[in-house]
């Protein structure tokens, strides 16, 4: 029984690299091939919201969503907490989106490529004296019509606790809001509940998340030797204003208190939440 997971778990990992080795060579002639940047954006965020898709397939990811299909807008700022790179991957299938990264990620051969032929904006966050010119470029995509995503913790945890978020980030939406454009902050609840048709455990809880010293590929084998990931995703409502730290502080609260809302632990054991009402639908 052992060797046909084995088996099933290479099956995997081969296609979710058969998967990137598709987005890498067809975002390549994009950027190659489309000049416009803004239509080169477009092509290449919808191309990764495809790929993303397929990998949850593969991944057997099943996104349950919870949302009210009258605030959600077209393009929005949405903000979500971070445990994984997963998170990117079924927040890109839901919604093609522009992710916010950091330059030290741009520089990691793997996951630097992947974002820069996804359309990605890259922020130093350590430095300040760049920080300006970077929020007038993500004010820009905004404005542009684009939804762009951020992860204000700027890394991934261990899933206890949301991490303090950082509000550098959000002054390119209060920029947005301050010129009159059509933009709104969208916080998300991401919450991984179940595996292999049980609560999470700590060991199936770090079979998904990434974070501190783990290392890629032996993560992704746990990752793929997991059945029926089960996982719900909840838009938190829209949020207006033009003060970053406000924005910060009210998309930290929504997100924390339906982060906590979540879940009741006993253990090491997470307890789904009882279904709320609201509008729902599976990937």
């Amino acid at each position: 029984m052992k060797w046909i997971l084995k088996i099933r778990s290479v099956l995997k990992v081969t296609a979710l690299f058969y998967i990137v080795f598709q987005f890498l060579f067809l975002s390549s002639l994009v950027q190659l091939l489309v000049w416009k940047s803004h239509w080169r954006r477009f092509l290449q965020i919808h191309w990764l919201s495809l790929s993303s898709r397929l990998a949850i397939k593969v991944l057997d990811i099943h996104v349950q969503v919870y949302e009210n299909e009258f605030q959600n807008p077209k393009s929005a700022f949405i903000v979500s907490n971070h445990v994984s790179y997963v998170d990117a991957i079924i927040l890109s299938a839901v919604n093609p989106c522009v992710f916010v990264t950091s330059h030290e990620m741009r520089e990691d051969l793997f996951f630097g490529s992947i974002c820069k032929l996804a359309g990605c904006l890259f922020v130093e966050r350590r430095n300040k004296s760049n920080l300006r010119g970077e929020v007038s470029e993500l004010a820009s995509v905004l404005q542009a019509g684009f939804s762009v995503c951020v992860f204000p913790e700027a890394t991934t945890g261990d899933g206890e606790k949301l991490l303090p978020f950082r509000s550098s980030l959000f002054e390119g939406i209060a920029e947005a809001q301050k010129q009159q454009q059509v933009t709104s902050v969208l916080p998300h609840c991401l919450v991984y509940e179940a595996a292999n048709g049980e609560p999470l455990t700590r060991e199936l809880k770090d079979s998904i998340y990434y974070y501190g010293e783990m290392r890629f590929l032996p993560q992704l084998w746990k990752l793929a030797a997991l059945e029926r990931i089960e996982v719900s995703l909840e838009a938190l409502g829209i949020i207006e204003g033009s003060d970053r730290k406000e924005l910060c502080e009210q998309s930290y609260q929504r997100i924390r208190a339906s982060f906590e809302e979540s879940f009741s632990r006993t253990g090491d054991f997470v307890v789904q939440k009882p279904v709320h009402e609201s509008i729902g639908f599976s990937i």
